[in-house]
């Protein structure tokens, strides 16, 4: 395949628009309802929300928190705010069970330290809150526009056309080493990792991705969603609460659809390894002999976790030398590290715990050894520091 080449996610939308009709995206709903959106009706709702938030006053350069959950109009969305040369900033969605205006509340504050120009919310959450929470109503812009018509044409809404060294988006990190950050992603950065990216693990357009990470995560946005714009890679992407509540849903998937890509943190491997039952197990009798590699990270990794999990379903078609630890942050765009596509896990122990080996460095990423202080370590000191510093 000759690959298209972009410097600019501006540039990688509109190839949305050539990709064949048989690649896209399989959207799954909390409530396992599936919706297929070929990448091409992706590019055509991309216009229709592009004209929807220049009717709302939305404009180039304005930067507009959007907590982007797993739904499709969201998506749009983000991604028309990039097309029309807006900055999107990616947060998360009202967690279940959270009260709307303490929610609201913790947005604002988002506000009163990093600035923004507008909220991407339903307009009727917002006009419904209470006169102190103290949110204007006209920071609001609604990502729901009026039901699309499939036969209808869409709109004409010209490309931004930013340079690369321009801003994408804004990425907050996760917060697992301190309060989290607004990481201003710009399209080189971006364009440069998602390369890495799938570089790294040797995927073709014929691969099939499985996500279910959240989206307003850098491991959901850019690794699991944003990556397969690049090499037109089919995705399933089912919304979190699909395996949170039932973790075989993972592996359900990837039998169903012949899955070959996919990533998790640690948490969902040890998830798998205890949730779910034998006897699940054998009435389902999921075949994971598609899944090549596995990305696993974005928190500390236990490589017991790992072993297990290939013990767990090796009898089930899984092979050794699909789960991958890595190592990325949100500062970096995303992937730092990585082993190479079929390398075995590797881990030593240090100080007595076990520690795993996240791969090289890719492109021109380069590590260094320090102690607390921040000073280099000789050489002959980093054997045994390398590893704990990587874990």
């Amino acid at each position: 395949m000759t690959e298209r080449s972009f410097s600019t996610l501006v540039e990688l939308l509109e190839g949305m628009r050539d990709i064949h009709p048989d690649r896209g995206i399989r959207l799954v709903s909390p409530h396992f309802q599936e919706v297929y959106y070929p990448y091409r009706e992706l590019y055509r709702r991309v216009l229709f929300h592009a004209d929807h938030l220049l009717r709302q006053d939305v404009e180039a350069g304005q930067k507009v928190v959007v907590p982007l959950t797993t739904d499709v109009d969201v998506l749009g969305s983000f991604l028309a705010l990039v097309w029309i040369g807006a900055v999107p900033v990616s947060v998360s969605g009202q967690l279940a069970g959270q009260d709307r205006c303490a929610y609201i509340r913790q947005v604002l504050s988002l506000r009163e330290r990093f600035g923004f120009d507008r909220v991407l919310i339903d307009r009727a959450l917002g006009q419904a809150l209470p006169e102190d929470v103290g949110f204007d109503p006209r920071l609001i812009a609604d990502p729901y526009p009026p039901e699309l018509d499939p036969d209808r044409a869409a709109p004409r809404i010209p490309a931004a056309r930013p340079r690369p060294d321009d801003l994408a988006f804004v990425q907050f990190s996760s917060g697992s080493t301190g309060d989290p950050k607004g990481v201003q992603i710009t399209h080189r950065n971006l364009c440069t990792n998602l390369k890495l990216i799938v570089d790294n693990d040797g995927r073709t357009e014929r691969d099939v991705v499985l996500i279910w990470l959240p989206l307003y995560h850098d491991m959901g946005l850019v690794g699991g969603f944003l990556s397969n714009l690049v090499r037109h890679n089919s995705l399933v992407l089912l919304h979190p609460v699909c395996f949170l509540m039932k973790p075989v849903t993972w592996l359900d998937y990837a039998s169903r659809y012949r899955c070959t890509i996919s990533a998790a943190p640690n948490f969902a491997f040890d998830m798998c390894n205890t949730r779910i039952r034998d006897q699940h197990l054998e009435a389902r009798r999921p075949d994971l002999g598609s899944l090549a590699y596995i990305y696993n990270g974005s928190e500390p990794i236990n490589p017991d976790v790992a072993e297990r999990f290939y013990e767990r379903f090796g009898p089930y078609g899984l092979r050794r030398g699909v789960v991958h630890p890595v190592y990325g942050m949100a500062e970096a765009t995303l992937i730092v590290t990585a082993p190479p596509r079929g390398a075995d896990i590797l881990a030593r122990d240090v100080d007595g715990q076990r520690v795993v080996c996240v791969g090289r460095p890719l492109g021109d990423f380069q590590l260094r050894i320090a102690d607390e202080t921040g000073r280099e370590l000789p050489r002959e000191a980093r054997s045994g520091q390398a590893g704990a510093r990587r874990g």
